[in-house]
């Protein structure tokens, strides 16, 4: 049986009126760029990167996810530059 990742909500922008989410991304090992998108590496040498995405208020449980993925939203928001 495959179990959907968790989503875990980060934070909510209620003038724009949406949520930023996270959910655990699976890990190719060894493949090549696989890291974050941002410093290159995993979270704190534990093999975990993560997928963050936006969930509107118009389109509730739809999740735009984004293409790349971080190791932390620090890395998220400088690479966004937010």
């Amino acid at each position: 049986m495959i179990t959907q990742p968790k989503i875990v909500e980060i934070s909510r922008d209620p003038f724009a009126r949406e949520t930023l989410v996270r959910r655990l991304a699976r890990l190719t090992y060894h493949a090549p760029g696989d890291g974050c998108a941002w410093c290159g590496s995993t979270r704190r040498n534990q093999d975990r990167l993560f997928q963050y995405g936006v969930e509107r208020d118009d389109r509730p449980g739809r999740v735009a996810w984004d293409e790349h993925r971080f190791c932390g939203i620090e890395c998220r928001r400088a690479y966004y530059d937010q």
